[in-house]
């Protein structure tokens, strides 16, 4: 049976090889539709890319809202752009995992005294979402902001002094807030994205809390 660590590699693994393998797809000069119709003084960019779907690894730190401490976050998000408002009402799928954690001490005489312990949570972030661009993809800057559902996936995990480990999952439901900017950079956008996400975490070991986090990561979107 695999563990909830293995099916964390196997997905994160998947998703990242097939953005690395569009992402390093040859160009030709028809995907970038190098054109001489456009009116002089026009603000497009030449070879403004008119995606259907794009995808957009992620790499950065999370703070979390709870007391858990900060962590790094990776991400992929798989955006599909709706053939309404000139593309920019995008639909996206997103997978998100991070591992926050604490450690500490008790004091408690039944167990011989002072136990120190490091408790770390995985959150595994499944989330429908749904973004505005402000601006069509042929300009150099574009801003986006967005919402969605999400669906939290997590375990936490104690090691203490004491033999042996604890370890309890479950899954929450919750929701994502981002926003950020697209800076136009090669066949796709840099991306830099602020973004939060909440759903409730209530474990034995980690008491009525919360797995929220605030992250600001950095990006790149590849699309065709």
């Amino acid at each position: 049976m695999k563990t909830f660590h293995t099916t964390i590699a196997d997905l994160l693994g998947a998703t990242l090889l097939v953005a690395f393998t569009l992402a390093t797809l040859p160009v030709t000069a028809e995907d970038l539709d190098f054109s001489s119709d456009e009116s002089v003084g026009s603000t497009s960019s030449p070879g403004s890319p008119d995606w259907t779907v794009a995808f957009a690894p992620r790499l950065g730190a999370i703070v979390p809202t709870s007391s858990l401490g900060p962590f790094v976050g990776v991400g992929l998000e798989f955006d599909v752009f709706l053939p309404v408002l000139d593309k920019q009402l995008v639909a996206a799928l997103d997978l998100s995992y991070t591992r926050p954690g604490a450690s500490g001490a008790v004091i408690d005489a039944r167990v011989g005294g002072r136990q120190t312990y490091d408790l770390a949570v995985d959150e595994l972030g499944l989330a429908l979402e749904v973004f505005y661009r402000f601006f069509p993809n042929d300009q150099e800057l574009v801003p986006f902001a967005g919402l969605g559902l999400l669906v939290n996936m997590l375990q936490s995990n104690q090691d203490s002094s004491l033999p042996g480990a604890n370890s309890e999952t479950s899954t929450e439901v919750g929701v994502t807030l981002a926003g950020g900017v697209d800076w136009r950079l090669g066949p796709g956008f840099l991306v830099g994205e602020l973004r939060f996400a909440y759903s409730a975490l209530s474990h034995e070991l980690t008491g009525d809390s919360n797995a929220g986090n605030v992250g600001l990561s950095v990006g790149y979107r590849i699309g065709f």
